[in-house]
């Protein structure tokens, strides 16, 4: 009885100490370490384009973490597009490596208020930030993780006659 009552009591009194949730506080640690890799264009259509964002997210500890929570905004040309969250709970195997695929639809109605900022570009601006929210034994840790890059414009070709 008396364990089940100094254990929490143990994790919340080396949280709040210099060896907690600092900068190389044990919390941060055993955190899992995620980076963005890269984008690529899944698909190119009349009325839309969808994106893969890839995030590389590595598991330090012994036993299996759960990505609790989510949230991402995509901004374009520096205008916020997309944004989006979720709370799906994915486990992460123990000491592994995983890639997370983060699929983006654009439709190009809600693109036609960048126009001006993509006339005359063959490739367009972005920046995606993220939070990755990972369970702990005081609870969610947030990971913030942002990526930054370029992808092509789709031009529109008219078929031959």
């Amino acid at each position: 009885m008396l364990r089940r009552v100094l254990a929490p009591l143990a994790l919340a009194l080396l949280a709040l100490s210099p060896l907690g949730c600092g900068p190389g506080g044990v919390l941060e640690r055993f955190t899992p370490d995620v980076s963005f890799q890269n984008v690529a264009v899944r698909n190119i259509d009349l009325t839309q384009v969808d994106l893969d964002f890839a995030f590389a997210i590595d598991n330090p500890n012994p036993v299996q973490v759960v990505l609790e929570t989510f949230s991402y905004t995509l901004d374009l040309q520096g205008h916020q597009l997309a944004t989006g969250a979720s709370d799906a709970g994915v486990r992460l195997e123990p000491r592994g490596d995983s890639t997370m695929i983060l699929p983006v639809t654009l439709r190009y109605t809600d693109i036609i208020r960048i126009v001006p900022a993509l006339i005359g570009r063959d490739r367009a601006d972005y920046r995606i930030q993220t939070r990755f929210g990972f369970s702990t034994p005081l609870g969610v840790v947030n990971v913030p993780v942002s990526g930054a890059g370029q992808v092509p414009i789709p031009r529109p070709t008219l078929p031959s006659l």
